[in-house]
């Protein structure tokens, strides 16, 4: 008889809370069944700049959208709020992710439980910082409350 040891996780996932960082990923989730039915999904992945993992990685959070052009779909609002304008006529019709990778912003994280258990940290709304807006040095909240303390 074998036996196999069954690695633990030690996932962590992003603390909930305020934070900035820069959209590194748009990921094509493909076709999930909602309340609504099978609709398109996409997940803009934002890296923190400002919260660290144990080992020095930064953390990162997605925000899951549904791929639509109505002016009422959180894809649309998130664009419009992260390009400071409204769409142009192509832009409804088209997502391109380049348009977002790469844009800094702040993010708020909202952790909640999956239905299968387990903790789910997820992107829960985002805006656009200035592109050429200092932002401190990842984990430099934390060693300046250390001194602090």
């Amino acid at each position: 008889m074998t036996t196999f040891k069954i690695p633990t996780s030690n996932f962590s996932p992003h603390p909930s809370g305020t934070f900035e960082g820069q959209i590194v990923a748009v990921e094509d989730k493909g076709q999930v069944e909602t309340q609504f039915g099978l609709k398109p999904k996409v997940a803009i992945v934002v890296e923190s700049e400002t919260e660290l993992m144990e080992g020095g990685r930064p953390y990162t959070a997605s925000l899951w959208v549904t791929l639509s052009s109505s002016n009422k779909s959180k894809l649309y609002k998130t664009r419009a709020s992260l390009l400071g304008r409204d769409l142009t006529p192509d832009e409804r019709a088209n997502f391109q992710d380049t348009e977002l990778i790469g844009m800094r912003v702040g993010y708020q994280v909202v952790q909640r439980e999956g239905r299968e258990g387990g903790i789910f940290a997820n992107v829960d709304q985002v805006w656009p910082l200035k592109q050429n807006q200092a932002t401190s040095e990842p984990g430099r909240e934390k060693e300046e409350e250390l001194l602090l303390v």
